[in-house]
């Protein structure tokens, strides 16, 4: 990626439109145009490479990717389906704290 940028930077630097002169100067303007397009998709291929490019950090990135992952799995949910999934969640522990209930209750009461 570093090599292909900076042999697109080195392109758009030999332009030179000091030398275009009036027989010229529309195919010079079109091999400019040309370059810097050309400069132009390396540099947006090697931002979806590297998102430090664009001034992202990419754990803020994967954050976010999480965050939106997680928001998804709520959205379009029911309140019933979501009651369901609330008593999924923890009834184990519940369970596990009714257990301890119990076996606290037989062993102070011995």
């Amino acid at each position: 990626t570093l090599a292909a940028l900076r042999e697109a930077l080195s392109n758009v630097q030999t332009i030179q439109e000091q030398t275009w002169n009036q027989e010229n100067w529309n195919v010079e303007l079109t091999r400019a145009l040309t370059t810097i397009e050309n400069s132009r998709m390396e540099w947006n291929q090697a931002r979806l490479k590297w998102p430090q490019l664009d001034g992202e950090d990419p754990l803020a990135l994967d954050r976010k990717k999480t965050a939106q992952a997680l928001g998804s799995f709520w959205e379009g949910k029911s309140f019933g389906q979501l009651c369901r999934l609330g008593f999924a969640l923890t009834w184990p522990v519940a369970l596990v704290g009714l257990l301890g209930l119990i076996a606290w209750l037989v062993f102070q009461f011995r």
